[in-house]
């Protein structure tokens, strides 16, 4: 369980990477993936449907809201963690990864694909469809959000 506590203890996940940082110390790398709220949610919402296992969806939506635009502007902060938006990856996949693969101090040969699919990137602005309840957090969310680097979120009316 990432969001909010870990498992029955009171660390978090920013808890568990800043004890990751100082187990392996310069040798460690954190690399955090942040999305677009409404996708991050969409996706969850049929992941749901299709595997109706674990927390119901109303509660992890709202341990996302809670926990998720402190905690990754927290991870972001800690020394080791290299940041960056799901979007830029799928976007931008040759520049973003090879940021990804400097950071990890990996050099590897990779062979980009010719056609990389890109609609996953804002999805919410292709199918325009939210699929659950809009929350006025989601505002601080990309608020936050768009204190990283990358591209720049907005909220359009759904």
């Amino acid at each position: 369980k990432v969001i909010g506590k870990m498992h029955r203890s009171n660390q978090t996940i920013v808890d568990y990477c800043k004890k990751w940082n100082d187990f392996f110390g310069e040798q460690s790398r954190i690399v955090q993936i942040v999305r677009h709220p409404y996708d991050s949610l969409n996706s969850l919402v049929l992941s749901k449907r299709r595997t109706p296992r674990g927390p119901i969806f109303g509660a992890v939506k709202e341990q996302y809201l809670t926990y998720i635009p402190d905690y990754t502007l927290q991870m972001a902060e800690l020394p080791n963690c290299f940041t960056y938006k799901y979007e830029d990856l799928v976007l931008n996949h040759k520049e973003t990864l090879k940021k990804i693969l400097d950071h990890c101090d990996l050099d590897i040969d990779y062979e980009y694909p010719k056609r990389v699919k890109t609609e996953k990137a804002l999805n919410h602005q292709r199918n325009k469809k939210l699929l659950f309840k809009y929350d006025p957090r989601l505002e601080e969310a990309v608020e936050k959000f768009n204190t990283l680097p990358g591209m720049k979120y907005t909220l359009p009316k759904i």
